[in-house]
């Protein structure tokens, strides 16, 4: 197998891969805000969870407008990639979409506490997360360096999207044994984690493209 490719060695497939790191990188950052903000809210830090919700909304404008930039470089394309490329901004994007979806639902909450058996699953929730992300962004890097290490770098998010499922999974029975609880409350509780589950669902789909991309450029 052939290592240390260089498949986008013309200019405008270049400038296309550097705009989807950076895109990716304010993904990244935007997720290790919402980290920030559980962390203040299990630690009853208000003022904590506030500033890093607001960071989280300047992130998501800031990927927008890499978003948008790069769907106007590929739509002035006919390149190889064209589709792929497209995918994989929409699956990256999608990420973000979740990161707001968690801020909003964590507002409804944030005056409830968990019992510490639960703090220590969100937190190890959020770390794996967080390692999802953290991947999809290197194996963005790699497409323009090394394919397969991309390839392998996409196989981690795999690996760790599918634990992050079983975390979620032992979280949600342990909140449904909670007791003397609402259950519309309940189910606003519920959709908090499953908001930050499904960020490791959309980093899972986003390396989907990047293999794509990587095995049409000999990986």
């Amino acid at each position: 197998m052939v290592t240390d490719l260089e498949p986008f060695s013309r200019a405008k497939e270049r400038k296309i891969l550097d705009i989807a790191l950076d895109h990716t990188r304010k993904i990244e950052e935007s997720v290790i805000h919402i980290v920030e903000s559980v962390t203040a809210w299990i630690n009853n830090d208000t003022a904590g969870i506030n500033a890093a919700i607001e960071s989280v909304k300047e992130l998501e404008e800031e990927a927008d407008k890499l978003k948008r930039q790069m769907i106007r470089s590929i739509s002035g394309t006919q390149l190889e990639t064209r589709q792929d490329l497209l995918r994989l901004v929409f699956k990256v994007d999608s990420i973000g979409e979740y990161v707001e979806g968690a801020a909003f639902y964590l507002d409804f909450i944030k005056n409830w506490r968990p019992p510490p058996k639960m703090i220590s699953m969100i937190e190890t929730l959020l770390k794996k997360v967080l390692a999802c992300v953290s991947d999809l962004k290197n194996a963005v890097r790699a497409l323009g360096t090394d394919v397969n290490r991309a390839i392998k770098l996409a196989d981690q998010v795999d690996k760790t999207e599918t634990i992050v499922d079983g975390i979620f999974r032992s979280l949600t029975i342990e909140l449904y044994q909670l007791e003397e609880m609402d259950p519309k409350f309940l189910m606003e509780i519920r959709e908090f984690f499953e908001r930050i589950e499904t960020i490791a669902d959309r980093a899972e789909d986003a390396s989907d493209a990047i293999r794509i991309i990587a095995v049409t450029h000999g990986g």
